[in-house]
């Protein structure tokens, strides 16, 4: 209740710009389909560019879009609407870790409104992956469980995050063996801050759990993550 809009500093309210919400409203009918509506396929045979200066939000346009998506498979499809909903590609190695890096934060907080448990989007957690390969990102699980010691003990790694992108604090390792078709052969990162969101071994423990990141190709194909 004594939440407030503001980020940042007392001057900086959180919203969305014009251009931003003009995208969004745009493109909303590729993902809500009317039966009725004769002209669908038509119009999302077009493509809709989003041409603005460096630095002035195009990003966080298409992911408010992303967001709908996932949302809209999960309320409407149920189990099935899981899996890969959206898939991100760039040409640049290093945009696609800037992007996934900031995509990351959307993924995390959509995550956290499905362990609330409000609004019924399913069991599967939400997800993100990065799929680069080995020159960026481990392939296998037992390569990605090495570059996380590195990351512990401060030395080189492939770890796209050197601390939680939640809260900044440090990260630790869970590897999760159980029988949940979601957690089964997982490696995970998670937070040292026990005020964390993701500090949590355990999904759903107190609104807790660790990140939902799948950071080698292995996992990704056992864990299909909600954006690729």
């Amino acid at each position: 209740k004594n939440a407030k809009d503001t980020i940042f500093s007392s001057e900086d309210a959180a919203s969305w710009r014009a251009f931003q919400l003009a995208f969004i409203l745009l493109n909303l009918d590729g993902i809500f389909k009317h039966d009725d509506d004769e002209n669908w396929e038509k119009r999302t045979g077009l493509v809709d560019l989003v041409w603005f200066p460096t630095g002035g939000g195009k990003t966080e346009a298409y992911l408010g879009l992303i967001a709908l998506v996932i949302l809209n498979r999960r309320l409407n499809l149920g189990e099935i609407g899981g899996g890969v909903a959206v898939i991100m590609r760039y040409t640049l190695r290093l945009l696609t870790l800037q992007q996934f890096q900031r995509a990351s934060y959307l993924i995390m907080a959509l995550e956290l409104i499905r362990r609330w448990g409000k609004y019924d989007l399913g069991k599967e957690p939400i997800t993100i992956g990065l799929w680069v390969g080995a020159s960026s990102l481990p392939n296998l699980l037992s390569d990605l469980k090495t570059e996380i010691v590195n990351l512990l003990n401060g030395e080189n790694n492939k770890i796209p995050f050197q601390k939680c992108p939640w809260c900044a604090s440090r990260l630790k390792k869970h590897t999760n063996n159980n029988d949940n078709i979601y957690e089964k052969n997982r490696i995970n990162l998670a937070c040292e801050n026990k005020k964390c969101s993701f500090y949590s071994n355990v999904r759903q423990s107190d609104f807790q759990g660790f990140l939902p990141l799948n950071l080698c190709d292995e996992s990704i194909y056992k864990h299909p993550p909600s954006l690729l």
